[in-house]
């Protein structure tokens, strides 16, 4: 028998991160916090400020130097007035405008208050920020709810890969899954950095997704997760999102399919099913 090894590819993560979202529509104003730093849970990341509340601001605005525009207009035409049925229209109407005015203004001054008492965004957890040069480009940017904005990591604790697991490979990682859950043994990994090759590190295939997806080639794609023998790591070699090449292994086979297993595959597929 000969081990049978799947090669694929994947990205390591550490297995504690939390994203940051945004929770409602929002300016974000200030960002406190650069990529790399450390960073403690309740810690203030961002303010942010309310766009809506931005947009009915300015609409509220504009209400008011039309009503400016109006009040000043009909003060004019009570001068202008020839009776006084005409005077005392032209009063009301005056009265009328300046009362809305002033109402205006005050829901104006209002929404100032509120608008002064920005959105706070804080970590969720102790971690490590791991966004790309988080000031360039989160500052000013106008944000969705939901939007995910920041990536908090503890880089110093468990991490784990995410691998690809192409459609032509998965069934031999299924099969051998089942049968290590069975003898209850793990399935072995291992893997190397692309950021440093030279040295192989191991972990365990915890589980394989159940429904695929599409890569941007158009293979369809498996997610499996590897968790990663902590005493196997140095951290300071770790980076988050490293891609890694990855061999899992699948049991023992006889030779000839441990070297030509995908050839042997085509052929049940388009030579002998039908």
């Amino acid at each position: 028998p000969w081990e049978l090894k799947m090669k694929v590819s994947g990205v390591l993560h550490p297995e504690v991160r939390r994203h940051v979202y945004s929770t409602s529509k929002g300016i974000i104003q200030s960002v406190e916090f650069d990529d790399g730093d450390a960073v403690k849970e309740g810690q203030l990341l961002m303010n942010m400020i309310d766009y809506d509340r931005r947009q009915q601001m300015d609409a509220k605005l504009g209400a008011k130097q039309r009503l400016e525009s109006q009040v000043d207009q009909a003060y004019r035409m009570i001068s202008q007035a020839q009776t006084d049925e005409q005077r005392d229209a032209r009063t009301a109407e005056y009265a009328a405008y300046n009362a809305e005015l002033e109402q205006t203004i005050l829901m104006i001054e209002n929404d100032r208050q509120v608008m002064s008492q920005v959105l706070e965004v804080r970590a969720p957890i102790d971690g490590t920020i791991i966004t790309w040069n988080p000031q360039q480009r989160l500052k000013g940017l106008v944000v969705e709810p939901n939007q995910t904005l920041v990536t908090v990591s503890d880089i110093e604790g468990s991490w784990q890969l995410e691998v690809n697991i192409p459609h032509n490979k998965v069934g031999y990682v299924d099969v051998a899954l089942e049968e290590a859950l069975d003898d209850g043994e793990p399935i072995m990994a291992e893997f190397a950095l692309s950021t440093n090759p030279s040295k192989t590190y191991t972990g365990e295939l915890k589980r394989v997704s159940v429904r695929p997806h599409t890569d941007e080639g158009g293979i369809q794609m498996y997610r499996g997760i590897i968790k990663v023998d902590p005493e196997d790591l140095d951290v300071k070699e770790l980076r988050h999102r490293a891609g890694v090449t990855v061999k899992v292994h699948c049991g023992r086979v006889p030779l000839y399919k441990a070297c030509f297993h995908q050839i042997i595959d085509w052929c049940r597929l388009n030579v002998y099913w039908f």
